[in-house]
């Protein structure tokens, strides 16, 4: 190996990337940002287990930080260190609230992504993301049969079972990412097979 291979030559070409002209504020500057730190703060009927990633714990304690740990847990708060664009971190959540005690109609949740780092230009940026959405709580008896709706309802057409709006928001490719990232990740503690075993069974 050398470092006149194409390989090395792309790895920094992808380093030294710059934004195109026309992005504003950005524009000609380098895309790779430095010194990275990554707060996950949500509201109280969930928790955070960990996050799986190009991410190291900064052992930040919180009452959002769950007992049941998934790839670098016990934190809320993690170091990037280098980012760019491309750069992905899966984060994990526990439900705390007990299944017996059902959640309000209506309730909502929230969750927030604080990520901290310092721009090409010097700066230090705070990127805060935030989102919301509605909890869904079975209706007593749903595991029963119930009468299908009337055809041509919502699109309903007579020989489709009624989806619930789990299933209805469920994303198969998101999930099967995450599963595979936890799969990875338990290569490092545990057998190989021991894991294809997990993930048979999931």
């Amino acid at each position: 190996d050398s470092f006149g291979q194409s390989v090395f030559k792309e790895s920094l070409r992808r380093v030294f990337r710059t934004f195109e002209p026309d992005v504003p504020e950005d524009g000609g500057k380098m895309q790779m940002a430095f010194g990275a730190t990554l707060e996950v703060l949500t509201s109280r009927e969930f928790k955070v287990s960990g996050a799986i990633g190009p991410v190291t714990s900064l052992g930040k304690k919180g009452p959002n930080v769950s007992d049941l740990e998934v790839g670098k847990g016990g934190t809320n708060a993690w170091s990037l260190g280098g980012v760019d664009p491309e750069t992905t971190v899966a984060i994990y959540f526990d439900i705390s609230n007990p299944g017996t005690s059902p959640l309000p109609e209506g309730k909502r949740r929230f969750i927030q992504f604080l990520t901290k780092y310092q721009h090409a230009n010097g700066r230090t940026r705070l990127r805060a993301t935030t989102l919301c959405g509605p909890w869904y709580n079975p209706p007593p008896g749903e595991g029963e049969k119930r009468a299908p709706p009337q055809p041509g309802v919502n699109g309903y057409n007579g020989n489709m079972e009624q989806p619930s709006p789990v299933k209805m928001s469920f994303d198969q490719e998101a999930a099967a990412v995450l599963l595979a990232r936890v799969a990875v990740d338990r290569t490092g503690s545990e057998d190989v097979a021991d894991v294809l075993r997990w993930v048979d069974r999931s």
